[in-house]
């Protein structure tokens, strides 16, 4: 890698982790009074937007461990934000939805970070936000990608 993309490479982890960590302390205080944490939010998030959703389809989307994800959904289900449903197509994977008080304190929850997000972006032009938008989908189609190479190779390792 030439010394100009190193910097820039190096410029933009700096970047990422100070915003990652910004944001991180903002929605922390913004949940401070909510049953959920943002890591739940987000795996609800999910479940909402998809019909069928298993713990491997979750697992995969999010790149983590089983166990790490049965513990998400164990306390979810325990606290009554989701039910693990039969899955009528494949009797060994269970179908994983949100329940009525899960729905509703995720529509809370998420109306709270949607405002917070909201005045932290406010001085951005729409234009400006649907250029971050798409140059951070960019780079979220890079890591993926490299990711998906890695597993490959570490795969054919095996």
């Amino acid at each position: 890698m030439d010394r100009n993309r190193e910097f820039l490479c190096e410029q933009l982890q700096d970047l990422l982790k100070q915003i990652s960590m910004s944001l991180s302390c903002v929605f922390s205080k913004v949940l401070e009074d909510s049953a959920l944490t943002f890591h739940q939010v987000y795996v609800m998030k999910l479940i909402s937007g998809k019909k069928g959703v298993t713990l491997t389809a979750l697992c995969r989307e999010l790149n983590l461990s089983k166990g790490a994800m049965s513990l998400t959904i164990n306390r979810l289900a325990e606290d009554g934000y989701v039910l693990r449903c039969e899955n009528p197509a494949d009797r060994r994977n269970r179908i994983i939805v949100l329940t009525g008080r899960g729905e509703d304190v995720l529509r809370k929850t998420r109306d709270k970070l949607r405002e917070a997000f909201g005045m932290l972006t406010n001085d951005l032009t729409s234009e400006e936000l649907e250029s971050i938008i798409k140059s951070l989908a960019r780079l979220n189609e890079s890591v993926c990608g490299a990711m998906k190479r890695k597993c490959l190779v570490e795969q054919g390792k095996q």
